[in-house]
């Protein structure tokens, strides 16, 4: 049998930069995002005013719950998330035909998140940031948000300037007198996390753990919940990338601490700590937990947690193997690979599927781009 060289997800823990604004007025209880049951209830209920703001034709009220079902189905499951665009692009439309220049940027702040979390189009996410920033009419707080997204992108990429673009735009925060304290933490917060994640996928962990550090210190200035517990995993996954397996277990305990006392369920730091036990060989503590996952795991969406399914499934072959228990490390691997397939498949049709959108426009642009020529000529 070839030897299978084993492939672990490189995860980013803390929420998305939208999920800490404070100054969103959403009502929307952000540490009960990840349950579904609370999501659907929220945006059942915009729907209702939405349809009751359509039959008075209140335009404001109109503008505000598009806003907000624009924000919530961030938080929904895929493909459900789409609707995110929709309600955004709903916004831009309504907020152009009446002019109205803060929902503007807000409906094309909420597009250009939706194209950067869900479909990974960095460089258009940008470009639809940088058009809010042109408006002359953009508040001060829409403006920092729109910074902070930015950077978050940069972070995701290998953009040369991405660390002075982030260490400057902190500094300007701080020296700003405007900002109240509590502004000034939340903005280091978001951009030390961009930070930390950019150093993280360069693989620069000692510059990651200090950028992680940084926020960590920010976030414990405001928010004692769903932010350090994010934090706390990001940095014990930094440790155990220097194979400092006692601050390791020392931040995933932080970390599980926090998510047991808010009621999350999270695979992410049980996969963590069958990594940590491979590293350090300790094969049975990785069977023991890794059939405990897939045991678990049954009760949830496969969908959803099947990149933990593939990797959990990688371990167990690599451990069982060291055991020598070959007959069962061989299923592992064969469940593995087909995970694995399936996982791609799905990325290389949703990849299709994106050209082959991009064409579509393309085409209907120059069709249309003809159609003038012909009536011009």
């Amino acid at each position: 049998m070839n030897r299978i060289i084993i492939i672990f997800l490189v995860f980013s823990f803390h929420p998305a930069v939208s999920q800490n604004r404070p100054d969103e007025g959403y009502g929307f209880e952000v540490n009960r995002r990840f349950d579904i049951t609370y999501v659907r209830a929220f945006k059942n209920n915009l729907l209702k005013e939405h349809r009751a703001a359509s039959v008075s034709n209140d335009v404001g009220f109109m503008l505000s719950i598009n806003r907000k079902l624009a924000y919530v189905y961030l938080f929904e499951v895929p493909p459900l998330t789409d609707s995110c665009l929709y309600w955004a692009n709903e916004l831009i439309n309504l907020s152009k035909k009446t002019k109205n220049d803060y929902y503007l940027i807000e409906g094309l702040i909420k597009k250009a998140e939706y194209l950067e979390r869900f479909k990974n189009r960095y460089e258009e996410s940008v470009q639809i940031n940088n058009e809010a920033l042109l408006n002359e009419n953009i508040t001060k707080a829409q403006k920092l948000f729109i910074k902070r997204s930015i950077a978050a992108i940069y972070s995701k990429t290998d953009n040369p300037k991405t660390e002075e673009y982030i260490a400057r735009f902190i500094s300007e925060i701080h020296a700003d007198p405007t900002l109240t304290e509590m502004v000034k933490a939340r903005d280091s917060y978001n951009l030390n996390i961009s930070l930390g994640d950019f150093h993280k996928r360069a693989k620069k962990h000692q510059k990651a753990l200090h950028a992680y550090n940084a926020a960590l210190s920010a976030v414990l200035k405001f928010n004692t919940g769903i932010g350090p517990a994010y934090l706390y995993a990001s940095i014990a996954q930094e440790y155990l990338e220097l194979e400092d397996y006692k601050n390791t277990d020392k931040y995933l305990n932080l970390a599980q601490y926090k998510f047991d006392s808010l009621r999350l369920n999270d695979f992410t730091l049980d996969l963590l700590r069958m990594r940590s036990f491979t590293k350090q060989k300790d094969y049975e503590k990785v069977i023991d937990l890794g059939e405990s996952i897939l045991l678990k795991g049954k009760e949830r969406e496969f969908k959803r947690y099947s990149f933990i399914y593939r990797d959990v499934n990688n371990l167990l072959y690599e451990a069982r193997k060291n055991v020598k228990n070959y007959e069962r490390s061989l299923g592992h691997f064969e469940e593995y690979i087909t995970i694995r397939d399936s996982i791609d498949r799905q990325k290389r049709v949703k990849e299709i599927e994106e050209i082959q959108k991009k064409f579509d426009i393309e085409l209907l642009k120059r069709e249309n781009e003809k159609e003038i020529l012909s009536k011009n000529n």
